[in-house]
């Protein structure tokens, strides 16, 4: 028997499906986009004036774009999932698929032979939309993903043969090296999954400094409010500035950070493609140099309810920790190395715990 929530799902694949030609419409917008993240991925370091210029540049030009793409792919993909109740997207980048997995494990118990038609042509219609049409429309990665897994656990059962019907476009990890190669791999927006050598991830044979030591800790979700902002900085100039300096790290989610760091209550989660101590490090500074008006446990709730950052060895984001992220606003516990630092800038010095000290005793 085909229960209402599959029902839900078969509709949203016919909608992909139905709309297969329209979304290649945007085929070649898509490689204009690539070729342009490309193009700021050289001057995103913003050595000299003239890297700024064209960074700010081509910014500009892809946030036009990518908003057009947005209007055109998966703002209508989403817009459908959740008029049929197929998908959750409150909590992004994790998903719910409303309970979907309870209803898939009675139609492999109670299925009827009258249903096999339906769920034959089903399966056809996605792995045909799937094979045919871009794999995220470069914002979809995660959803599509775990679409895959939850159509795959339905599909596979009905399968007549041993083949992977799905090989040809579901999500692989890719072998890396090392931790840098793999962050550079997520930030170009066509890998999601990875592997890492035995090696990186066996603690006995590296040194690991900068890891946090307690695994990831469920999110209490407490908002601070100051002044009815969930973070408060100095002025609005600052925001612009560590807006300019971190939105690189946040591709085309640019916008939806501006709002975060304005204080505003987004109604997604947003990613942070490397560890979270150098994330974290940066809003530590931005706190002693006088520029983040809020205290270290409102920072932390704001840093863990806002954001999820790439840990090695995990396939999916990871919450921040909020004793890590609390250690390091409040002693610098863990902070990367003057190598691994982001957010280089005149305006906003690093200082060690000695200068620091030194500065408490001055006042």
């Amino acid at each position: 028997m085909i229960t209402p929530k599959i029902k839900a799902l078969f509709q949203f694949i016919e909608y992909l499906h139905s709309n297969i030609d329209n979304f290649n419409l945007n085929n070649d917008l898509i490689k204009e986009l690539e070729l342009l993240n490309e193009e700021r991925q050289k001057v995103c370091s913003k050595k000299t004036f003239k890297d700024k210029l064209k960074y700010d540049e081509v910014q500009a030009e892809i946030e036009t774009k990518f908003k057009t793409l947005q209007s055109n792919t998966a703002n209508l993909i989403k817009a459908k999932a959740k008029e049929l109740n197929v998908c959750n997207f409150d909590n992004e980048p994790n998903y719910s698929f409303n309970g979907i997995e309870t209803e898939i494990h009675q139609l492999k118990e109670n299925f009827s032979k009258d249903d096999l038609p339906e769920i034959f042509s089903h399966k056809s219609k996605y792995i045909e939309y799937r094979t045919k049409t871009h794999k995220t429309f470069l914002s979809l990665a995660f959803f599509i993903e775990e679409l895959d897994e939850v159509t795959k656990s339905l599909f596979d059962y009905f399968k007549e043969t041993e083949q992977n019907e799905f090989e040809a476009f579901e999500t692989k990890a890719i072998q890396v090296n090392d931790i840098g190669e793999m962050v550079k791999l997520f930030q170009s927006g066509k890998f999601q999954k990875f592997t890492l050598p035995n090696s990186i991830l066996n603690p006995l044979t590296i040194q690991q400094p900068n890891i946090e030591t307690l695994p990831p800790q469920p999110i209490v979700k407490q908002k601070p409010e100051l002044n009815g902002k969930l973070i408060t900085f100095k002025n609005t100039e600052t925001i612009e500035k560590i807006h300019s300096e971190l939105k690189g790290y946040f591709l085309n989610k640019e916008a939806e950070l501006l709002k975060a760091l304005q204080g505003e209550q987004l109604n997604e989660i947003l990613l942070f493609p490397h560890n979270q101590n150098k994330f974290v490090e940066v809003f530590r500074r931005l706190k002693y140099n006088g520029f983040l008006l809020n205290g270290d446990k409102e920072i932390m709730n704001w840093i863990c309810t806002t954001f999820q950052f790439v840990k090695k060895g995990f396939a999916k984001p990871q919450p921040f920790n909020e004793s890590s992220v609390y250690d390091i606003l409040n002693k610098g516990k863990g902070e990367p190395t003057k190598k691994e630092r982001i957010c280089i800038t005149e305006w906003l010095p690093y200082k060690s715990h000695l200068q620091l000290k030194g500065e408490t005793k001055n006042k």
